[in-house]
């Protein structure tokens, strides 16, 4: 087990088991020997291990939630090597035992799929159905979906940010299942700390696309997986409303009002009322051009619509602390940094707003 461990944290710096030796002042077969369990290193050894790896001694001694197999529910790219998909693994599963036993420690309730889903797509209608059927399951109505990432972390879905070092992709979703209990999975979907909050959205809602439907090998999946993503943050009831049956022209200025309204981008607005036939095809092909042209596809003029953070986490790591379910040691372990640390910062965020019980 504590092998086992020492692996997953190393993988999940990206690093060789050479330049872990070379930073702990062992040999790599030292290393290599630790991971298969066929040596235990001393305890200093194990301390400077942890201090290298950036994880609390308790991350090498966890017991009871243990992720079994993780599994991609994207295709992989070329532009996203194997190596660091082993990587990008190492840390998820890591953030995923830290969700998992916090759910179990307060008695949360496990990711079920929504009535009449996984869901078999054959053309873009179906997935435009697709979605509007998610809606009713989650009893979303027609509204604009204020918090993405709290409405998946509500119904069991692990939210992530991708590593720094993870590059070529804006986000990707996994399967994961516990070793106990064995029927149990647990789906994350991970997104770059980089890209505007408009951009997040749109990627969390494509990668649910890759959990929730299936697309006929015919049909095109990106081009499927995009336009449940479109219907979802903006059904076509609300779109029409906001912007009439038939357009010529949309203004600039009404495009970044809409962005804000709807939470996505300007030029997703623009494709998205083309879809619905409210604007025609050759205009907006004529804007997306423009759009490009000026770098508008990359960094949209105004200002950015927020980002969103996972919150479900910390929240219940510091209920679990304040009832006196935890200990602050394994508040550390399960926050990924020292509790102190993690309440300067939150207050740093919220205008200086102290932690701590009242009364």
């Amino acid at each position: 087990m504590l092998g086992e461990r020492i692996r997953l944290a190393r993988l999940a710096r990206g690093w060789s088991m050479r330049e872990l030796a070379r930073r702990v002042g062992v040999s790599p077969q030292a290393v290599s020997n630790y991971e298969r369990g066929g040596d235990v290193p001393s305890s200093s050894v194990l301390l400077r291990i942890a201090q290298e790896l950036d994880k609390p001694l308790e991350f090498f001694f966890s017991r009871g939630i243990t992720i079994t197999e993780i599994t991609p529910a994207f295709r992989r790219h070329a532009c996203f090597p194997r190596q660091s998909q082993r990587h990008l693994e190492a840390h998820l599963v890591g953030v995923l035992e830290r969700f998992a036993l916090v759910e179990e420690l307060v008695g949360g309730g496990h990711f079920q799929f929504p009535n009449g889903f996984p869901c078999r797509v054959s053309n873009l209608e179906g997935a435009e159905q697709c979605a509007m059927q998610l809606r009713k399951a989650w009893q979303l109505g027609d509204d604009v979906i204020s918090n993405l990432t709290a409405l998946f972390e509500e119904h069991g879905i692990c939210v992530s940010e991708l590593p720094s070092d993870v590059t070529g992709i804006d986000g990707c979703s996994f399967w994961a299942r516990l070793r106990e209990p064995a029927s149990i999975a647990i789906p994350i979907v991970a997104v770059h700390a980089s890209i505007p909050g408009d951009r997040q959205r749109f990627t969390l809602a494509h990668e649910l696309a890759h959990l929730l439907i299936e697309p006929e090998p015919s049909c095109g999946a990106e081009k499927v997986v995009h336009r449940f993503a479109a219907a979802l943050l903006a059904p076509a009831p609300l779109v029409r409303d906001a912007l009439g049956d038939r357009r010529e022209h949309l203004s600039l200025y009404e495009l970044h009002l809409l962005k804000h309204q709807f939470g996505i981008s300007m030029m997703a607005l623009i494709l998205r009322a083309k879809e619905l036939g409210i604007l025609p095809e050759t205009r907006a092909r004529e804007m997306v051009k423009a759009f490009r042209a000026r770098g508008w596809h990359r960094h949209e003029p105004g200002d950015p619509y927020p980002r969103e953070k996972p919150q479900r986490l910390s929240r219940l790591v510091l209920r679990a602390l304040e009832e006196n379910v935890i200990s602050e040691q394994r508040a550390e372990y399960l926050l990924g940094e020292p509790v102190s640390t993690f309440t300067r910062r939150l207050s740093e965020e919220h205008g200086g707003l102290e932690a701590g019980v009242l009364g």
